[in-house]
């Protein structure tokens, strides 16, 4: 049925989020999501740490920062180098994987 077939997308697009998030995101933010890899800890500010959900976050804010980057940080804007659909799919494996019970 319909909703059978949404969760199978959705896991579909956590799987694809996870391959970006390895690709792109794990060299500052770490396998564990909590910005302390070698590169991460020596980053000024540290990168974000996904583990510690913060409710005022939104995706779409979240998402909008992986889009556009975020001033006076290591972060570079990553629209143009993925689409927005996969900046979705990227915050969507970062709740799923890092923030579980949050």
């Amino acid at each position: 049925d319909a909703e059978d077939a949404d969760v199978a997308v959705q896991a579909l697009d956590a799987v694809v989020g996870e391959r970006i998030y390895r690709q792109h995101c794990v060299v500052c933010h770490g396998e564990k999501g909590d910005g302390l890899p070698p590169l991460g800890q020596n980053l000024v500010p540290r990168p974000r740490d996904f583990t510690k959900a913060s409710p005022s976050v939104s995706d779409k804010d979240l998402a909008q920062v992986i889009a556009r980057g975020s001033p006076g940080t290591a972060m570079a804007p990553w629209l143009g180098v993925l689409s927005s659909e996969d900046i979705r799919r990227v915050v969507l494996f970062i709740r799923q994987a890092f923030q579980r019970g949050s």
